[in-house]
């Protein structure tokens, strides 16, 4: 539990360490009262969309060791910002698996692995999708192979999906580079009809 200092306060930080890669979910609430010890003038907050509804969790992904996330998500129409993350290592032999979390349910998502975070043939990276209606979106890794997945799940925020990408049992890809970005068809948020989560970078062991 966090507490104030003061009356102003209004906003709090802190930090967690967590000792397994993969998705923690926190649920937070936040109470108001005005210290008279009566119940009106109280209130209580929740974390999500809806402030005032129950339930709603705040996912954080937690990658493995030689897993980096880099760039920048942007926000879905029910205000959830889709997250990308890999729980363990690409490893040569072994399928590489890169779960897709907080994304809009029941929709088709476009999973791209590609090896450059750079350029992308022509197009330098990371490239604004304004250009193509989707303000404050952006891709943030080359699409060379791209899977598309629906995604499961119900309710606002709940969508999920997972790829798996093969990596050879070739020991001259170990130390190899690869680059993963995510694009989510989600129809009432912008012109373009998709958002994109974060890029991750994947280093070959």
């Amino acid at each position: 539990m966090l507490s104030q200092t003061n009356d102003k306060q209004r906003k709090w930080s802190f930090s967690f360490s967590n000792t397994a890669p993969g998705l923690s979910e926190w649920f937070a609430v936040g109470l108001a009262a005005d210290g008279d010890g009566g119940r009106n003038g109280d209130a209580l907050g929740f974390y999500g969309p809806k402030g005032s509804v129950p339930g709603t969790p705040f996912r954080v992904f937690v990658n493995d060791s030689q897993v980096t996330a880099y760039g920048k998500a942007c926000v879905g129409s029910s205000n959830f910002t889709p997250i990308l993350g890999s729980a363990a290592n690409a490893t040569i032999g072994k399928t590489f698996k890169v779960e897709l979390h907080n994304a809009r349910p029941a929709s088709a998502a476009l999973g791209a692995l590609g090896v450059s975070d750079k350029a992308f043939g022509p197009i330098p990276l990371p490239f604004s999708l304004a250009v193509l209606g989707a303000a404050g979106c952006e891709l943030n890794a080359s699409m060379d192979i791209v899977q598309t997945l629906p995604t499961a799940g119900s309710g606002a925020g709940n969508g999920t999906a997972t790829w798996g990408w093969p990596i050879p049992n070739q020991v001259q890809f170990k130390g190899v580079t690869l680059y993963f970005t995510t694009l989510v068809v989600d129809l009432g948020v912008n012109k373009l009809g998709m958002i994109n989560t974060n890029g991750l970078k994947a280093v070959i062991q």
